[in-house]
């Protein structure tokens, strides 16, 4: 009977316990409704004008985030990718990784990526790109199912193949500029890039114009905190809570 009302007790806090955004590395969306048929619009900028970059199976992306509190439990990383001129994309096999440390330590965990429509179109600089319908973002997602980190640096990696043997490509995070809406702001970061599936990386440099950068990519992750110390005290007080008051039912 005690392990019954034990596992009541954890499964009334696994209840109470959900999913939360643990980071979000960036805004996409830069015109919320503005696009073709009501849906989301990331518009780049007038300097990069370029849609996004490169990703492939051998062609990989990442960038950094940071684990603080305590620990996570990483549920999912979704990133962002688009298939020019193809809705749905021609989007094949794919996987999300988790590196430790720097974009060359530890895999700590790989997982298959899938993918989903996200609603947002994403256009060149301009106005008159707001109806453009020729780069449907996708969502790509990895399920890690509660992968525990401990504080510390790590690397978001992704990779996509097409089955055409073309390239799919991933945008960049974009600010809003208060000053003139129409010419948001691609973000300057520290995303890297291989060209060899992985194995030496170099920044990502967007060379267009009068800009020489690294973007950083857009990507969330969900999941759950490490409990705290006095969490579990907490649930361990309400185990025996419960164990009293069934004894005193017994009485």
């Amino acid at each position: 009977m005690k392990k019954v009302i034990f596992a009541s007790a954890l499964a009334v806090v696994a209840s109470s316990s959900f999913a939360v955004e643990l980071w979000n590395n960036g805004p996409l969306v830069t015109h919320a409704g503005a696009g073709a048929g009501g849906a989301d619009v990331s518009m780049a900028s007038a300097v990069p004008n370029s849609g996004g970059s490169n990703i492939t199976a051998t062609a990989w992306r990442a960038d950094d985030f940071t684990v603080s509190g305590g620990g996570w439990m990483v549920n999912s990383i979704t990133g962002f990718a688009y298939d020019t001129n193809n809705n749905p994309p021609r989007f094949g096999a794919g996987t999300i990784e988790i590196r430790q440390g720097t974009v060359t330590g530890s895999v700590v965990a790989s997982v298959a990526a899938t993918w989903a429509d996200s609603g947002i179109y994403r256009v060149f600089n301009g106005a008159a790109n707001l109806s453009n319908t020729a780069r449907r973002v996708f969502n790509i997602t990895g399920n890690f199912g509660g992968v525990s980190l401990a504080d510390g640096t790590y690397f978001a990696v992704f990779n996509m193949s097409n089955t055409a043997a073309a390239n799919n490509w991933m945008p960049y995070v974009m600010d809003p500029n208060s000053g003139n809406p129409d010419d948001p702001i691609t973000r300057i970061g520290n995303s890297v890039v291989s060209v060899d599936s992985g194995v030496t990386w170099n920044p990502a440099t967007v060379t267009t114009g009068s800009w020489n950068q690294a973007p950083e990519l857009p990507f969330a992750i969900e999941g759950d905190p490490v409990p705290e110390p006095a969490t579990m005290i907490g649930l361990g007080a309400g185990v025996l809570a419960l164990l009293r008051r069934r004894r005193a039912a017994k009485a």
